[in-house]
């Protein structure tokens, strides 16, 4: 029975100890936060930061935090070009 216990004790102290990390393996504590745990960098192995934008800036779906697409579309497909025109007639 001591010898279950100890090793549960044992169990709980390293799984205490051991450094966390969110869902997808940043770091969210201690002096490596945002650092990925696997690549030790800002990026993880699919070149996305912890916020889910890769190097570019472009999330998973091709947006940036503005909810901007790579062809400068956002979201719905406007890119405000004809709000501008009606603007100066």
């Amino acid at each position: 029975m001591k010898k279950i216990i100890g090793i549960f004790f044992l169990l709980m102290v390293m799984s205490a100890c051991g450094a966390k990390t969110d869902e997808r393996g940043f770091y969210i504590e201690g002096k490596n936060i945002g650092k990925h745990k696997e690549t030790n960098t800002l990026y993880d192995s699919e070149g996305y930061d912890k916020d889910g934008f890769n190097l570019e800036g472009y999330d998973f779906n091709g947006y940036t935090r503005e909810d901007y697409e790579k062809e400068g579309l956002d979201n719905e497909n406007y890119d405000g070009e004809e709000e501008v025109e009606e603007e100066k007639k």
